[in-house]
Formats: C-alpha cells, sequence, structure tokens
C-alpha cells in the first residue's frame, strides 16, 4: 500500500510539472524536467526464515523526463534465484546470451544524454547509453 501510495504521489508531482508553466516560455516545467526515483539498495523477493528480507543484488529505477521512452521495462529478473539478467541495451529486453550487465553509470549515463549534457566525468567507469530508454 505504502508504495502505492508513493507512486500516486509521484504521478501528481508530475501532473503538477506538467500544469505548471516554466517561464514565459509557452512550455511547461515538465519540459524542463527529469525525474529518477530509486532505493539505494534492493530486498530480496521472498521472505527469509525469518519472515524478514535481506540485501538482493536485483533492483529498480523509474526514470522520467521529457526525452526519455515511457511506459517501458528494460531488463528483468529470472525465475529462479530472481537475479538481475543480462540486457540488450537497442530493445532493453532480456538477453542472456548476449547483453549487457546493466549498472547504474549506465543509467546516469543515459540520463546525462537525454538532457543534452556530457557524460565524459563517468569515462573512468566505461558508461554505455541505453538507447532503449531514449526518444528518437
Amino acid at each position: 500500500t505504502t508504495l502505492y501510495d508513493g507512486l500516486d504521489r509521484l504521478g501528481s508531482l508530475i501532473a503538477y510539472l506538467k500544469a505548471t508553466p516554466y517561464k514565459n516560455t509557452g512550455k511547461s516545467t515538465w519540459e524542463h524536467t527529469t525525474l529518477i526515483a530509486f532505493s539505494e539498495f534492493a530486498r530480496t523477493p521472498l521472505p527469509n526464515g525469518r519472515d524478514g528480507r535481506d540485501h538482493h543484488q536485483a533492483t529498480c529505477a523509474l526514470l522520467a523526463g521529457p526525452k526519455i521512452t515511457g511506459n517501458i521495462v528494460i531488463g528483468g529478473t529470472d525465475d529462479n534465484n530472481m537475479t538481475a539478467r543480462k540486457v540488450d541495451f537497442a530493445t532493453g529486453l532480456p538477453d542472456d546470451e548476449s547483453g549487457v550487465t546493466l549498472r547504474p553509470t549506465d543509467i546516469h549515463a543515459t540520463l546525462l544524454e537525454s538532457m543534452g549534457l556530457s557524460y565524459e566525468h563517468l569515462s573512468n567507469q566505461t558508461p554505455q547509453v541505453i538507447p532503449a530508454l531514449l526518444e528518437a
């Protein structure tokens, strides 16, 4: 229930930004906003022996903005141990054979690219832009 409340509030924020004019440009504030929401760590999908959840290696992030493709899911987890699957960055689909492990650096580079900003400062981490996330 708390997750739904949080997502509803994010939806309300986006609706507000879309309805709020940006200075005197005739555009909305949303057209000048990029949003990322994520947790700093993930929890295991299934409860542990104490009915709690441990840290987990697969997590998610919500991205939104004027140059971010909406209503898509990038990547996924496998059905057995529920770990992150490799991804085809061009399509966003899981590709266990020739895909790439998606890293936070790739998401950062993609967001910076969507805003027309350089991600050169991340070059020591060899980021890859995720074309499936960018509107054409």
